[in-house]
């Protein structure tokens, strides 16, 4: 919202979003209804929420990255496994996300 930008800017606060999307297939079948509606009206999601509203502001916006809802808080579906993905490759990947927004507070002195 406009009204708030100025504050956003000048307080001492970092904003950061990251936003998960996946395609209908690949999402957790309890989120493939919610996933249809918003990808109706919003476009890409990770089931519950679209790129568009989890941007927030694009200058606060760090990456999208390949994960629904779930696996945005490391819950992994066991049968999106693969010989070159597997769960532990998953955990590591969400890891290090998790990881990066940690440096980059870090390297702002947060």
């Amino acid at each position: 919202m406009p009204v708030t930008w100025g504050f956003e800017r000048e307080n001492r606060i970092l904003y950061q979003t990251v936003a998960g999307t996946v395609p209908y297939g690949q999402v957790f079948p309890v989120f493939r209804f919610s996933h249809s509606l918003i990808y109706r009206e919003e476009g890409k999601n990770d089931g519950l929420v679209s790129l568009k509203s989890a941007k927030w502001r694009d200058e606060f916006f760090i990456k999208k990255f390949d994960a629904d809802h779930l696996n945005e808080i490391g819950w992994w579906h066991p049968w999106r496994s693969s010989k070159d993905f597997t769960g532990k490759k998953f955990e590591e990947r969400i890891q290090d996300l998790y990881l990066e927004l940690a440096e980059r507070l870090a390297d702002k002195g947060m």
